[in-house]
Parts: C-alpha cells; sequence; structure tokens
C-alpha cells in the first residue's frame, strides 16, 4: 500500500509538471512572460545602480564571454579557507561511496554530510558574490545551493559530459571550484566560446537535447574548443544557458569539485529550479542567514509561505 501512494503521488507530480510546462509552452503565455521579464529588469535598473562592482574584470569577462576563470585566493573572501576546509572534510565519505547502477557516471555529496558544514551553502551567500551574480543577470538573485560532485573516472558520455546548454533560466551563473588539480585527462569543464552560440542553435535547430561530440564538431571545429585546466581553488564562474558546454570524461582519476548555482527570482522555467537541500534542511539554515540572505534561498511563493509557516511556529 505505502509502494502504491507512493508511485500514485510520483504519477500526480509528474502529469502536474507536464502540464505546466504546456502553458509555459503556449505563444500567448510566452509573450506576457517576456514583457514581465522585460519589466522587471527595468524595475530593477535603480537598485543595479547602487550595486559597487568588487569584480570589474570578472563583471566584464562574464558580460562579455558568458565566463570567467579565476582563483578563489583572488575573490578576496574571508570564508574561502572555511570553505575549502569543509569541503576536503566532506571528501572521503564522498570517495567511498559506491555506485549503484552500471550508467551512474556523478555522486554527490549527501545533504546530511553538507549540513555539518554550513560554510559549504553559505559561501554561496557572500555579497560580493551575490553583487556580481545579480548585475549579470539584471534581476534579483534566486541562490539553489551547493553541490560537492565526484565525477568518476569511466567511460560513460551520458547527459552532462555531453554538450548542451541549461535551460532553467534565460542567463544562469554556475560557480566551479576545483577540489584538486585537473587537467585535460581528469574531467576539465570545457565550452565552445559564446561567439558560436546562436549559430550553433540555428543550424543544429537545438531544443536542450544533449549532444554529442561529432555532431556539434561538424559546425564547431574541435579545436575551438576550450577546456578549464587548473590547479585546487580553481573557480569558473560560467553562464551554462548561453555557452555550450560539457564535462569531459575523467581518464585519468576522478574529478572532485563543488557548484553553486543561480538563476533569476523570475526564471524562465521555474519548474527545473531545484534546491540542493530539502526543504526541511533550507529551513533549519533559515535562523543563521540574514533577512537579505534568506530572499536569495526562499525565492519563489511556496518556500516564502514555507519559511513564514516555520518562523512563526518557533
Amino acid at each position: 500500500m505505502h509502494f502504491f501512494n507512493d508511485h500514485l503521488r510520483t504519477l500526480i507530480r509528474k502529469t502536474k509538471n507536464r502540464f505546466i510546462k504546456e502553458i509555459f509552452q503556449l505563444q500567448l503565455f510566452n509573450y506576457s512572460q517576456e514583457r514581465f521579464y522585460e519589466n522587471q529588469i527595468l524595475n530593477y535598473k535603480i537598485s543595479l545602480s547602487e550595486v559597487f562592482s568588487h569584480y570589474q574584470d570578472l563583471d566584464f569577462q562574464l558580460e562579455n564571454q558568458g565566463i570567467c576563470v579565476t582563483h578563489i585566493d583572488r575573490l578576496d573572501i574571508d570564508s574561502s579557507k572555511r570553505l575549502m576546509q569543509s569541503c576536503f572534510n566532506v571528501l572521503p565519505s564522498l570517495q567511498a561511496k559506491k555506485l549503484v547502477n552500471p550508467k551512474q557516471y556523478l555522486l554527490i555529496a549527501e545533504s546530511q554530510k553538507v549540513i555539518e558544514y554550513p560554510e559549504i551553502f553559505t559561501w554561496g551567500l557572500e555579497q560580493k558574490l551575490i553583487a556580481t551574480i545579480s548585475k549579470y543577470l539584471k534581476l534579483p538573485v534566486a541562490y539553489h545551493g551547493a553541490y560537492v560532485r565526484r565525477d568518476i573516472a569511466n567511460n560513460i558520455a551520458y547527459k552532462t559530459r555531453l554538450w548542451h546548454l541549461d535551460k532553467e533560466d534565460r542567463r544562469i551563473v554556475k560557480i566551479i571550484i576545483y577540489l584538486k588539480d585537473v587537467d585535460q585527462n581528469s574531467g576539465a569543464f570545457q565550452y565552445i566560446p559564446k561567439r558560436f552560440t546562436s549559430a550553433l542553435i540555428r543550424k543544429l535547430k537545438y531544443n536542450h537535447e544533449y549532444l554529442p561530440s561529432k555532431k556539434v564538431e561538424r559546425f564547431v571545429s574541435s579545436s575551438e574548443w576550450i577546456s578549464c585546466k587548473g590547479q585546487t581553488g580553481t573557480v569558473i564562474f560560467v553562464d551554462t544557458a548561453n555557452i555550450f558546454h560539457r564535462g569531459l570524461i575523467p581518464q585519468t582519476s576522478d574529478r572532485l569539485s563543488i557548484f553553486f548555482d543561480y538563476t533569476s527570482a523570475f526564471p524562465l522555467r521555474p519548474y527545473y529550479c531545484k534546491s540542493s537541500l530539502p526543504l526541511q534542511d533550507l529551513l533549519r539554515f533559515a535562523s543563521c542567514l540574514s533577512a537579505q540572505q534568506k530572499e536569495y534561498v526562499f525565492w519563489n511563493r511556496k518556500l516564502k509561505q514555507a519559511l513564514n509557516k516555520f518562523e512563526n511556529n518557533l
């Protein structure tokens, strides 16, 4: 009976999500959504004019190239050392995890482990980062959390190991930090320069599927593909909605990294936006967040309602 109820809930949720997606694809709805998006940007310009740019070169590269590669020490964030140490503390349990099926190519640290080290989650809310991301998105930020990842050294070319664009929003920012040295053979993040994006979308009639290399190489030579190699602490700021990208298959060793995910608070496809932590764990973090930080984490109506209910019951 319990299995039946779980199966029924899953079926209802999938049906609901499919219905929502179909509504979002209607032409009239898309037109209204774009007008709303444009108005939100215009209204937010006043706030953006007050944002101090902590990273002028980063801002410039992100806006013009869609990506910037730097090092965590250059970000000048006090909590960075605590972040890195916390990640290193989590890695042994992540490296001990076993694969559960032959197609698996990625393992994520358990949420319980992340909760043990709150710096892993809260580093992504540092004001210098939020200000830069907000300036790029041109809208208030929605923070979707942090994932400590182990990309397995195997020969599986699947999903994010194939060329793709992310689809949650018009602009997306991901921050990737390498937790060990990464070279061409250990799973480097790879991308195709932004100047090719529009042509690839048009020529491939791209509809957010995952693309094998042979298909992409018909239009953009592999000599144009750029691999982000770097030492431990290398940081990549990238707009994964506007740059074709993939993770190279690690050959010599697993890639260890942490990802931080951001969209605007008015994402194009909100039904794809998921937090790295379960709701109950997010609520546990609420007490150590400022009012402004709560806005980034509890960014939509459903999350705000859950937070209000939780705080009223304290």
